[in-house]
């Protein structure tokens, strides 16, 4: 599977498999062959989507290493193109102490993570799909940078999300 979640046709492959797996067991050995390519399979423009339909279908006990190997290399991933995609399903799927700890340092790296093309993204995801107590904590986070905020054009999309409600309070 990581052989051929590296091209095109591969990766279409591999998550038509996924898709159709008929057991959590086939699925699991599928993705096992994933495990030490996550950072690799995060930056590739074929396995992210393998990564991501792993997230989506599995068990998630069963994609736990998908969540450990994110978490070893979180702002280099939250910074790719296709990275931070692979984050933000894991913040949609996720139960919330699987990745509380991910978000939290996400949080804790607003300004630095909304400044960057790729990283407002995952930071506007939060706003959506976090617990409410993310969302609170990134909301005034915001709030308080404001000013600083709008100086820069990545953080003015991550600025706008805030005030137009991009959370569910």
């Amino acid at each position: 599977a990581w052989e051929s979640s590296r091209d095109p046709a591969g990766c279409r492959e591999v998550q038509a498999a996924l898709e159709s797996a008929g057991t959590d067991e086939e699925r699991e050995a599928l993705a096992a062959e994933l495990e030490g390519h996550v950072f690799e399979a995060s930056r590739c423009p074929h396995a992210n989507h393998v990564l991501q339909k792993c997230v989506r279908t599995m068990r998630h006990e069963s994609f736990q290493f998908i969540v450990d190997e994110v978490a070893a290399k979180l702002f280099a991933i939250a910074k790719s193109r296709f990275g931070c995609r692979v984050i933000q399903r894991l913040i949609e799927r996720c139960e919330s102490d699987q990745v509380g700890e991910i978000v939290s340092r996400l949080i804790a790296e607003f300004k630095d993570l909304s400044r960057h093309e790729y990283g407002n993204y995952v930071l506007q995801h939060i706003l959506e799909h976090g617990t409410p107590e993310q969302q609170r904590t990134l909301r005034s986070s915001i709030e308080e940078a404001a000013y600083d905020l709008c100086a820069h054009p990545q953080s003015c999309a991550l600025l706008c999300a805030t005030l137009s409600g991009g959370s569910a309070e």
